[in-house]
């Protein structure tokens, strides 16, 4: 009877030990899944920021190349808007044949001292008038003691060149030669300032409109 009952005892002891095992295979079998599903969960993330952070590079390096480009046509468009004019020889046996329209001197300016600054055009002189042709060769000149800058030698179709003189208050005084190329069908802003430490003056075309065989313009008011 005894034995009976011990065996009985043990079965139920090896049937609640089968029972905790089970439980604990089952919940580690959950674990797994559950970790299994994890990894794939960050996996997933992973992948997702690699992703990211790729379209970040690539945004990056768009616009890196779009300012280099927007760089490059912005110093292209500088160095055709500009050039450098160095002090030259004068041909005087050329200049027989032009018309001293007006000079003017600067005095004592910032970076215009006691400039010299004469216009000249190739027109003839009948009586104290000018006769204009369709088109002449103009001609701007600035005097520096012996260094002479010719800062304007063109043929202007159809119109004249007007030219000017004036300051930038800032800082340090600055002033500035400017030439408007007037034509009959466009309209060129140029202007002119000194270099001291490149020793020459520096042309800039600030505004370009029309003289391209396309365009037409008119006054809208005469006074």
């Amino acid at each position: 009877m005894v034995n009976s009952k011990s065996n009985l005892i043990y079965i139920g002891l090896i049937v609640l030990l089968i029972i905790i095992l089970g439980y604990n295979l089952v919940n580690n079998y959950e674990n797994k899944e559950k970790i299994i599903d994890y990894d794939k969960r960050i996996t997933l993330l992973q992948q997702a920021n690699d992703r990211l952070e790729e379209i970040i590079q690539t945004s990056e390096t768009r616009e890196q190349n779009e300012e280099e480009v927007r760089y490059s046509k912005t110093e292209s468009l500088l160095e055709i808007n500009t050039r450098e004019i160095k002090s030259q020889p004068l041909d005087y046996d050329r200049l027989e044949n032009y018309v001293l329209l007006g000079e003017y001197t600067t005095g004592a300016q910032e970076n215009l001292n006691n400039l010299v600054i004469e216009l000249y055009s190739q027109v003839e002189v009948y009586k104290g008038e000018y006769l204009w042709n369709d088109g002449q060769k103009w001609m701007l000149v600035a005097r520096d003691n012996e260094d002479i800058y010719i800062l304007f030698d063109e043929y202007v179709q159809l119109g004249k060149i007007d030219v000017y003189l004036y300051k930038i208050y800032d800082d340090s005084t600055t002033s500035y030669i400017s030439t408007i190329q007037n034509s009959n069908s466009g309209l060129i802003i140029k202007d002119y300032s000194f270099d001291k430490e490149k020793d020459c003056f520096i042309e800039e075309k600030v505004f370009e409109k029309g003289n391209d065989g396309k365009t037409d313009k008119w006054p809208i008011c005469n006074y």
